[in-house]
C-alpha cells in the first residue's frame, strides 16, 4: 500500500516510519519546510513539503495514496500561543480527514490519546467507556474536539476511520513531557518528587508504532478504536524504577499534592509572562493530568491486533540508554525523494526550451512530466520559476531515461542540497 503519514518527525512518528520501511508498503511523509528530516532521508522515504494547517499541501501529497496515518499534533502541556493547539489538533485534523475523503483513501489511522476520556465514571478506561465530563489540558481538549470531527465524518460521510489512543508513551528519543521528566531525574535537575500516589498507565513507543501498523493491515476494522497500553504503576514506583535503572538516587524531598499544584500555578503564570516554558516542565496542565492519573486497559489491542506489550522496565532502559536503531534503507535509495508538483523549465543544449511539471526531486535528480521528453544522455539546464529575490534557481543535468510522458534527469553538478528552500521559493 501507498501510505501518507503526518507527524513523521515526531516521537511516535519517527518510530512508526522505522517500522514501516521494514515492510513492502510505500511511505510518503508530510514534512514542514523547517522540519529536520535527516533521519527520514536516511530511511529513503518520499517527503512531501506541507503542513496539516495548509489543506492544499495535504491534498497534493495525499493524491494516489491508499492509507493515511495521521500523527500530527501539538503534544505539550504549555504553549505561549495557546491557539496553536486548536490550529493543529482541531483544524489540522479536519484538513487531513477532509483530504482523505476527497482523495478516497481506503483507510485512515488517526492517532489520538487516552487523555480524551478525562476521568470517566468507571475505571479502568476501555474503548466502550463514555468519556468523562472534562479534560485536564488544552492538549486533551483539542484532541477530543478533533476526534469528534473525525467520527462525524465517519458516521455521516463514510470516512474509513480507525482510531488509536496511546497512554503515556516511553522510549528512546522522547523530547516531550515524559522524556523530559525522566531526564530531569537522571540528570539531578529535579529537586523534589511529587504526585507519588497518582496511577499512570505506560506503553513502549515501539508498541504504539506496531499497533498503528497492525490496525492498518487488519481487515474489517473500520470504525474501531484501540487503547494502546498496559503497565499501570504509581508515580512513586515509576520514580523508583527510573532510579534503579539509572543508578541515580531520587531527591530526598517529596512535595504534597496541594503544594505541587500551587507551584505549578505560579510557574505557569511566570512562563506566561516570560514566554519561556515552566521550570521542570511543571505546568498547570501537566500537573493536573498526572494528578488525575490514567488507569487504562489496552487488552483489546492485544487480542485484536496481536500486540505483545514490552515490559515497562525495558521502555525506561531504552529511554535512559538509547539503543542504536538499525536503519532499513527503503528500496536501497541513495537519496530521499520529495514529492513536488512544481513547474520547471528545461533548456537543452542547442535546442528550444520546454516546460513541464516536477513529480519528484531528490539531491541527485528529478522526474518530470512533459509532452516533449528528451532523448537519453542529453545534457540540459533545469530552471525553477519564482526564484529567490527575482533569480531563477537552476541545476545542470542529463537525461537518465525517458518515457512517453516524461523523463528522469540526473544532476551533473553537485545537485541541490536544500530541497525545501528550493521548492518553497
Amino acid at each position: 500500500m501507498k501510505i501518507f503519514v503526518t507527524g513523521a518527525t515526531g516521537f511516535i512518528g519517527s518510530h512508526l516510519i522505522r517500522r514501516l520501511v521494514q515492510t513492502d508498503h510505500e511511505v510518503l511523509c508530510l514534512v514542514r519546510p523547517t522540519s529536520r528530516v535527516d533521519d527520514l532521508e536516511k530511511l529513503g522515504v518520499t517527503l512531501v513539503l506541507g503542513d496539516v494547517t495548509n489543506k492544499k499541501s495535504v491534498l497534493e501529497g495525499m493524491i494516489g495514496c491508499d492509507w493515511v496515518m495521521n500523527l500530527a499534533n501539538v503534544f505539550t502541556f504549555w504553549e505561549r500561543d495557546r491557539d496553536l493547539y486548536r490550529r493543529v489538533n482541531v483544524q489540522g485534523t479536519r484538513n487531513v480527514m477532509e483530504a482523505a475523503l476527497e482523495t478516497r483513501v481506503k483507510k485512515v489511522i488517526h492517532v489520538s490519546t487516552v487523555a480524551v476520556w478525562g476521568k470517566p465514571d468507571r475505571l479502568p478506561i476501555t474503548e466502550e467507556c463514555p468519556v468523562g465530563p472534562e479534560r485536564f489540558s488544552d492538549y486533551a481538549q483539542t484532541k477530543y474536539e478533533g476526534d469528534l470531527f473525525a467520527w462525524d465524518l465517519h458516521e455521516n460521510r463514510g470516512l474509513p476511520l480507525v482510531m488509536i489512543h496511546p497512554v503515556a508513551v516511553v522510549g528512546p528519543g522522547d523530547t516531550r513531557y515524559t522524556g523530559e521528566y525522566i531526564r530531569h531525574l537522571v540528570q539531578r535537575r529535579m529537586p523534589v518528587t511529587a504526585l507519588n500516589s497518582s496511577i499512570v498507565t505506560f506503553v513502549h513507543v515501539r508498541d504504539v508504532a506496531e499497533a498503528i501498523l497492525q490496525a492498518a493491515e487488519k481487515r474489517d476494522n473500520i470504525g474501531e478504536q484501540y487503547i494502546i497500553g498496559k503497565h499501570r504503576i504509581s508515580m512513586r514506583k515509576f520514580n523508583a524504577l527510573i532510579s534503579e535503572v539509572s543508578g541515580v538516587p531520587l531527591p530526598g524531598i517529596s512535595l504534597p499534592d496541594w503544594l505541587t499544584k500551587v507551584n505549578a500555578f505560579l510557574l505557569t503564570r511566570l512562563a506566561d509572562l516570560t514566554g519561556k516554558p515552566p521550570l521542570w516542565s511543571m505546568s498547570m496542565d501537566g500537573v493536573r493530568t498526572v494528578a488525575e492519573g490514567t488507569i487504562a486497559d489496552g487488552s483489546k489491542a492485544e487480542l485484536e491486533l496481536g500486540i505483545a506489550y514490552t515490559p515497562l522496565r525495558q521502555a525506561v532502559e531504552d529511554e535512559i540508554r538509547m539503543p542504536v536503531e538499525e536503519v532499513h534503507p527503503y528500496k536501497l535509495r541513495k537519496y530521499s525523494r520529495f514529492k513536488a508538483l512544481r513547474p520547471v523549465t528545461i533548456e537543452p543544449e542547442n535546442m528550444d526550451s520546454r516546460t513541464g511539471q516536477i513529480m519528484n526531486i531528490s539531491r541527485g535528480g528529478l522526474f518530470m512530466m512533459t509532452d516533449r521528453p528528451l532523448e537519453q544522455g542529453m545534457f540540459l539546464t533545469a530552471r525553477f520559476s519564482e526564484g529567490y529575490q527575482g533569480r531563477s534557481p537552476e541545476l545542470k543535468g542529463k537525461v537518465l531515461r525517458r518515457t512517453d510522458s516524461g523523463m528522469a534527469i540526473q544532476f551533473t553538478d553537485p545537485g541541490v542540497q536544500d530541497i525545501p528552500t528550493l521548492l518553497t521559493h
